[in-house]
């Protein structure tokens, strides 16, 4: 009824904007809250807030649940609208809308939803056909505000209100570009982000014919898209084909070799340090081998990634830059979420994996990865514009600080520090302007000074402090606050110059806590001395020379970024963990490569070492003579 009465105002009395936005907006509100009422006095709903795939319902109070329907029931009928651009998307968009409800109202046995559900696919399907291009009929704000009416009553008739940022995606992007023209449009003076919004008149500006837009952007096809397909399909074997080629080159040898051989070694200090404290575990059912022998699978796992990966031409990665990142996001906000998010000593940092019992994975470990082939394939397509502020700098830096404070909250403060530290050694090598690199380090000082002041930070943060007072005097309060730096730094002392022997230390018997974990390099310095803890860091030092020297020889310069973003992680990582180790720096948290047990983090790491040997593999070999 109201997108008759906007049509009938438009057409009949040649007003061509129809009601006005806050007429539309007032009446589409009361349209929801009455409906909502009408719900509600039929005992159909409660203010619960479901979560499909879950099984997580939360509780809201009523007030707040009825503000959050009636912002999705106005938000979906404007999204709708907003994708009624060109004849046929709206429509398009919301045929597998309306095939998940017809399915979710037959696996559920809802009658009555499944019968409405399957009329609206019906008459969508047969709009469709009738209307096949050229358009015909053309819907109007009665045709899409019906669409969007109908699917969040859907919606809130499955109860699944939450579904809708699922099934409803491209209503979704539609209407952020729509924002997103206009906020930039407003703080820019003028400016445009798109050629126009909402995205699909973009594609429609760019040339892209009506037939294309609608088929890119659902699942419905035409004859001649179809026509189109197939020579891109035949286009991409070809390119698969030369890819192939152009990967079979030979791996790097040196990096293969020092990569295993950390890895050798840390499975040997893993064995070493983590038998006492599993044979005294229940959780390990006594077993001195358990942190070992899952470590030894995954180890295996990450071998059999690293060779597969090095054998795939690192230019495929591209088309994985924007979906990889999208997924670390999703991961890293359904981390938080309660009740899905695992937490452990206070963080809540895990996410199970179904099927498998204690089955578990940090996202963060997989947004490492997704920043890194993100910030690689931007940079490098960005490459002449990376010194402006504007499309340079500020999406990048964004996006960074906005994946690290999702670190963050978990809390997880190295794993943000380390996330913010790869992201910004790739910005500087990719090019932006020396101004911002000196307000960086700039910002660094300043950040290192505040630490190693604690009456300013305690004044200003009176959070955690103890453990910057513990990184001052690691002996203030030894029995609790500082137990754990001051065991690591003893540890280290009791190896000596040539170490107690593997096997043979003394301290992984339940003093040093987290000895197979983040602080197993103090075991290291233990049984193997610091001579033997200086060799293992030479041959870190080696593995992140050589992986930068691969960066500087690589074939293009997404090679080039995606080796420096895995080699500053392997630098960043290791330096962290062994300051923190030595009491150099406040402790934060963070494991050693190749060594600290984390089956998770392992197999990421050797999949990331496998993306620095396909890059290797198309380094040109030098000519002779």
């Amino acid at each position: 009824v109201i997108g008759f009465l906007d049509d009938y105002e438009k057409v009949k009395r040649h007003q061509n904007l129809g009601l006005t936005a806050l007429q539309k907006f007032l009446l589409q509100l009361a349209a929801a809250i009455l409906f909502l009422m009408l719900m509600r006095y039929e005992g159909r709903l409660s203010p619960n807030l479901y979560v499909p795939f879950f099984n997580l319902s939360l509780p809201l109070s009523w007030p707040l649940y009825m503000v959050f329907a009636a912002f999705v029931i106005v938000g979906t009928v404007n999204a709708v609208n907003i994708t009624d651009g060109l004849d046929g998307l709206s429509t398009s968009v919301s045929v597998p809308v309306a095939l998940f409800f017809v399915s979710v109202a037959t696996w559920w046995g809802y009658t009555q939803l499944g019968v409405f559900a399957a009329a609206l696919l019906g008459g969508l399907l047969a709009f469709l056909l009738f209307n096949a291009h050229p358009a015909k009929v053309f819907m109007g704000d009665t045709g899409s505000l019906f669409l969007g009416g109908a699917v969040a009553g859907m919606a809130f008739a499955a109860d699944m209100p939450l579904v809708l940022l699922l099934v409803g995606i491209i209503y979704i992007v539609e209407t952020l570009s729509d924002i997103i023209q206009v906020v930039y449009f407003k703080l820019t003076h003028g400016r445009r982000i798109f050629k126009m919004a909402p995205i699909h008149h973009h594609f429609e500006m760019c040339g892209w014919s009506e037939i294309k837009i609608v088929t890119v952007f659902t699942p419905m096809t035409r004859e001649e898209y179809r026509q189109r397909k197939r020579q891109q399909e035949r286009e991409r074997r070809r390119k698969e084909r030369e890819a192939w080629e152009a990967a079979r080159g030979p791996l790097d040898l040196p990096f293969l070799l020092l990569a295993l051989l950390l890895l050798g070694i840390g499975l040997i200090m893993l064995l070493s340090a983590s038998f006492p404290s599993a044979q005294a575990s229940k959780g390990t059912n006594y077993d001195p081998l358990y942190y070992f022998k899952r470590q030894g699978i995954f180890a295996g796992l990450g071998l059999f990634a690293m060779f597969w990966v090095s054998k795939i031409n690192y230019e495929r990665f591209r088309g994985l830059a924007k979906l990889g990142i999208i997924v670390s996001v999703v991961l890293l906000v359904l981390v938080l979420i309660p009740g899905v998010g695992i937490t452990r000593n206070n963080a809540t940092r895990w996410l199970g994996v179904p099927g498998i019992d204690s089955g578990q994975f940090q996202p963060s470990e997989v947004a490492k990865v997704g920043v890194i082939v993100f910030f690689a394939e931007f940079i490098s397509k960005k490459r002449e514009k990376m010194s402006t502020l504007k499309e340079g700098l500020l999406p990048l830096g964004l996006l960074l600080v906005f994946v690290a404070a999702l670190i963050g909250l978990e809390p997880h403060l190295s794993g943000a520090i380390l996330v913010l530290g790869i992201g910004a050694a790739m910005m500087m090598v990719g090019g932006i302007h020396w101004g911002w690199i000196a307000a960086g380090v700039t910002g660094l000082c300043t950040g290192w000074y505040v630490l190693a002041n604690t009456d300013i930070v305690e004044s200003v943060l009176k959070y955690n402090v103890s453990r910057l007072i513990t990184w001052k005097d690691p002996w203030w309060d030894i029995q609790d606050k500082s137990f754990q730096t001051a065991q690591s730094l003893i540890t280290i002392g009791s190896g000596g110059l040539l170490g107690l022997g593997l096997g043979k230390g003394r301290q992984k018997f339940m003093f040093l806590p987290e000895e197979h974990n983040d602080y197993i390099f103090a075991v290291v310095f233990e049984e193997l001395g610091l001579v033997g803890g200086t060799l293992i860091m030479v041959l870190f030092a080696l593995l992140i020379i050589r992986g930068f020297w691969l960066a500087i020889h690589a074939r293009d310069r997404f090679g080039s970024l995606l080796a420096v973003g895995v080699t500053t992680q392997i630098a960043l990582q290791t330096f962290l963990n062994i300051a923190v180790v030595t009491n150099f720096i406040p402790a934060t948290g963070i494991s050693l490569p190749f060594f600290s047990y984390g089956g998770t983090a392992l197999a990421i790491q050797l999949a990331e070492v496998g993306i620095v040997l396909s890059v290797s593999r198309q380094i040109p070999a030098p000519k002779a003579g």
